[in-house]
């Protein structure tokens, strides 16, 4: 019995060979790299992340960005701000959080905390499992939400807050930005200043709430009297 392989079949095995070789060869240039980079030896790390772009290429663009930013030719910051932008548009988290820092602080860029918010929210969408920790600090390690939606009911506004960052970052509970608007509402009311500004904010971007512009602002200026929802 002969067995006959045509050349459609074999040439794609093959093709499949090279496409895995490649891809271990670009993953391990990635490592390489990341090695140089952490031993600031930028010189020859730099070639082996535009190497590693075919296999990673948010992450290889995020630390082109980052060596691109030591480099302190003209243009660099300009530069590096465009490669995280590009990092940030694969999918990125990490350059989705150093956008949201260079928005906070203004490096590089007109200082803006709606911008700064709006980044940093897509690095918690892109990473959910990474969020602050002070939040997730109970007394009741048992039932923490629950306790603190039993302090939120005595009128607790540290509870009301945390309840609310629970359900907008999506830990030991549900992701809801309908409660986390809740609970946010609830706090500004009571003047709970990070709440005020997180609800104007929602308000602003129609999150969790119908989008309202006169109710964003409202708050946002209620929290820093010179900020505005554009």
């Amino acid at each position: 019995m002969r067995i006959y392989l045509g050349k459609k079949p074999f040439s794609f095995l093959i093709l499949l060979l090279l496409v895995f070789v490649s891809a271990n060869t670009t993953a391990d240039a990635l490592e390489d790299a990341k090695d140089l980079f952490y031993k600031k030896n930028y010189a020859k790390a730099k070639p082996l992340f535009y190497q590693s772009k075919a296999c990673c290429e948010g992450e290889a663009l995020y630390f082109l960005a980052r060596i691109t930013e030591q480099e302190h030719a003209p243009n660099s910051q300009s530069n590096a701000l465009k490669l995280y932008r590009d990092s940030a548009g694969k999918g990125y988290g990490a350059s989705m959080s150093a956008l949201a820092n260079k928005y906070a602080s203004g490096d590089g860029v007109e200082v803006s905390l709606l911008k700064a918010t709006d980044w940093s929210r897509r690095a918690k969408e892109a990473e959910r499992q990474k969020t602050i920790v002070d939040i997730i600090t109970f007394d009741d390690e048992q039932a923490p939400v629950e306790t603190w939606k039993f302090k939120a009911k005595q009128g607790d506004v540290e509870a009301m807050y945390r309840l609310a960052r629970i359900y907008d970052d999506g830990i030991l509970d549900t992701h809801n930005v309908s409660l986390a608007a809740q609970y946010y509402q609830q706090a500004a009311n009571l003047g709970h200043a990070e709440s005020q500004f997180m609800i104007g904010y929602f308000y602003c971007r129609g999150i969790g709430v119908s989008k309202d512009i006169n109710k964003a602002n409202q708050w946002i200026t209620a929290y820093k009297t010179d900020l505005s929802c554009h």
